[in-house]
C-alpha cells in the first residue's frame, strides 16, 4: 500500500508526509508538526488503483499533559467515545499522530 498525505496550512505553506508499511498499519516517516489545523490531500494506493480525499483539520484547544480517556473535564460524549476507541486499538503500540489522522479515528 501506498500513501501520502499533503497538509495545506492557512498561509499556503505544503508539507509531504510519506508512510511505510509496519506490522499492520502505516506509520509517517516524519512527525505532523503542530498546530494541527490545516487542510490534508489524502493519497492512497494498492494495485494500481489510488484514491485521493480531501479532508480539513481543525485545531481544538488543548494541552499536551497526560490525559485519560475517562477526564470529563476535556471530553464530551463524542470525543470520549474517540479516545477510549483510540485508547482500545492502539493499546500496547506505539503510534504517531499522523497515523490517527490517517485512520480517521
Amino acid at each position: 500500500a501506498e500513501a501520502e498525505v499533503t497538509t495545506i496550512r492557512e498561509d499556503g505553506g505544503r508539507q509531504l508526509f510519506k508512510f511505510v508499511r509496519k506490522d499492520g498499519f502505516l506509520e509517517s516517516l516524519d512527525e505532523i508538526p503542530e498546530p494541527h489545523a490545516f487542510k490534508a490531500q489524502v493519497s492512497l494506493g494498492l494495485g494500481g488503483e489510488h484514491h485521493d480525499y480531501s479532508l480539513t483539520f481543525e485545531e481544538h484547544q488543548h494541552t499536551h499533559d497526560e490525559l485519560e480517556a475517562g477526564d470529563l473535564e476535556f471530553q464530551d460524549a463524542h470525543e470520549r467515545a474517540h479516545a477510549n476507541d483510540i485508547k482500545r486499538r492502539f493499546a500496547n503500540r506505539n503510534v504517531t499522530t499522523g497515523q490517527i489522522i490517517i485512520f480517521g479515528l
